[in-house]
């Protein structure tokens, strides 16, 4: 689903949100599409759960939020 270099100069991080914002911002993901949990996709990207949720509270989410919702945010900001 996504992938991440470990070995370059963007944090981990900021490249999970990087690719979330592109895939919204272009339509791949659309508004009733669910993101895996902060936990199931730290084990299948092998980063920590932190690394995935800071990206996911860059997109405006956290575990509770709804995925419209953090579309509609991230289009207000961009």
């Amino acid at each position: 689903m996504f992938i991440l270099n470990n070995n370059g100069d963007i944090p981990l991080y900021k490249q999970l949100y990087n690719q979330i914002r592109e895939r919204v911002l272009s339509g791949q993901m659309s508004a009733d599409f669910k993101l895996p949990s902060v936990r199931d996709l730290a084990d299948e990207l092998s980063v920590s759960r932190n690394t995935v949720e800071a990206a996911y509270l860059m997109c405006g989410l956290d575990e509770q939020d709804k995925w419209p919702n953090a579309r509609k945010e991230m289009a207000k900001r961009y």
